[in-house]
């Protein structure tokens, strides 16, 4: 009698849960597996951290102009980008560093793409420096997506960590 009971409650409370017709599936609130993706599309990520150092004092040699904090290919969506944090640890004086995020389909490419038309100053070091308007927004696929910064002699933080913020366009 007990596993007739624990049937029947499982026949019963199974269809409320997914019901699959034709090939879609819908959950409980009735929503197709469409409408879920494209709410999902609609959700803010953090899409990359770029960053160096630990906040030792020695990791100040790691800030140069020429240093790339980190890179990652975007293969398949257009990210639109929502926002830039940065947070830095302080090293020699006031430190402040403008940082610079860029994309072409080379890493490190010439002809690249910036997402503002100059750098983000960036010295904030308990809720970091928040950008959100940016001149190029967009990141198409097919693009590596890689961080420089410039500095002053002299100010150079410890440590740097930029969270590259966004939606997914699916295409």
């Amino acid at each position: 009698m007990r596993q007739l009971r624990t049937l029947f409650l499982f026949l019963c409370v199974l269809p409320t849960l997914i019901v699959a017709q034709e090939g879609v599936i819908r959950t409980a609130s009735g929503a197709s597996s469409a409408q879920v993706n494209a709410a999902l599309a609609t959700n803010v990520t953090e899409f990359f951290v770029f960053g160096f150092g630990t906040g030792a004092a020695g990791d100040t040699v790691y800030c140069t102009d020429s240093t790339n904090y980190g890179s990652f290919y975007n293969k398949t969506d257009t990210l639109s980008i929502t926002s830039l944090n940065v947070i830095l640890l302080h090293g020699i004086g006031a430190d402040t560093v403008m940082l610079d995020i860029m994309w072409d389909d080379t890493l490190n490419g010439v002809t690249h793409t910036h997402l503002n038309t100059s750098g983000l100053g960036c010295n904030s070091t308990t809720v970091g420096t928040l950008d959100v308007s940016f001149n190029n927004a967009k990141i198409p696929p097919g693009f590596w997506v890689w961080a420089k910064t410039t500095t002053t002699v002299g100010r150079k933080p410890t440590a740097m960590y930029a969270t590259l913020s966004g939606k997914r366009i699916k295409i």
